[in-house]
């Protein structure tokens, strides 16, 4: 399905005025009936230097942790408060392979990095597509993005030997997102099923509910989403502490979601879900 994805052109045309059926036949109805995956809210341990928190008021058992530090000194502090958890960091701008290698050795097991606004094009986070741990890739959009900018990034990283999951966000969501700001649901569709197109199978597509709400995450499932999740590490370096999450998601509405949307739930824990 992703092997040979369509010629740049397509793609661009598809992402302005696509049409979602044409894009779901494209996707094919093998995949739509596979596994999803889900992290609720309530699963994620957030942390930095200076503080540890619960992005969402609610209860479950964590089973990530997302350090927006990765100074070793605080990934083996808080490995040693939190056993036994995923351990997702954020990936600092100037990290090399050998400072990756040397956190891996200190129990880190993913990377966070944010390749930022796609009308920005590329930057310093081109040179982490190949660091030596599973990388979490986020990229923002807005209304105003354009087709050429959208595809651009989905070309890049499509030879990222180390993208595991691919996670897209809109610039300014949540409650405090203004008309103005906000992105179209067609466009959010349109993305994600282009996305799903051209990236390989074994990246996985992320729909973020902190992001889009339940509902429209929930639908993305069948726009070529790989999973859905709740607040985590991408929302807090996307859009820091100044936007609220779209809506709170729990376990049994999570697992209920993904059944609704004609998929099998699968309980996300780091880059470690077989999909």
């Amino acid at each position: 399905m992703s092997a040979v994805p369509p010629p740049v052109r397509d793609l661009e045309f598809l992402l302005q005025c696509g049409s979602i059926l044409d894009l779901g036949s494209r996707l094919g109805s093998e995949r739509l009936l596979k596994h999803a995956g889900y992290r609720e809210d309530g699963a994620v341990v957030l942390a930095d230097a200076r503080r540890v928190w619960r992005p969402a008021p609610v209860g479950g058992e964590p089973r990530e942790l997302h350090l927006l530090d990765c100074a070793e000194p605080l990934v083996g502090n808080q490995i040693g408060i939190h056993p036994g958890l995923w351990v997702h960091a954020a990936a600092p701008p100037d990290l090399d392979a050998d400072a990756t290698r040397s956190l891996a050795r200190a129990g880190v097991q993913s990377l966070s990095v944010d390749s930022g606004p796609v009308g920005a094009g590329e930057g310093a986070w081109c040179d982490q597509l190949d660091l030596p741990l599973p990388l979490v890739v986020c990229a923002t959009y807005g209304p105003s993005s354009t087709p050429d900018e959208l595809v651009a990034r989905l070309e890049r990283l499509r030879a990222a030997r180390s993208l595991r999951c691919l996670v897209w966000l809109p610039e300014s969501p949540g409650e405090l997102v203004r008309r103005a700001e906000a992105t179209d649901g067609l466009l959010d569709a349109r993305l994600m099923a282009v996305s799903r197109l051209v990236l390989p199978p074994a990246v996985r597509l992320r729909a973020s509910w902190a992001a889009f709400g339940w509902k429209m995450a929930q639908f993305l499932l069948t726009c070529g989403a790989d999973e859905v999740a709740g607040w985590g590490l991408e929302e807090a370096r996307a859009w820091g502490s100044t936007l609220r999450p779209s809506c709170v998601v729990g376990r049994q509405e999570a697992r209920a979601g993904v059944v609704e949307a004609a998929r099998e739930p699968v309980e996300v824990r780091g880059c470690a879900w077989e999909s």
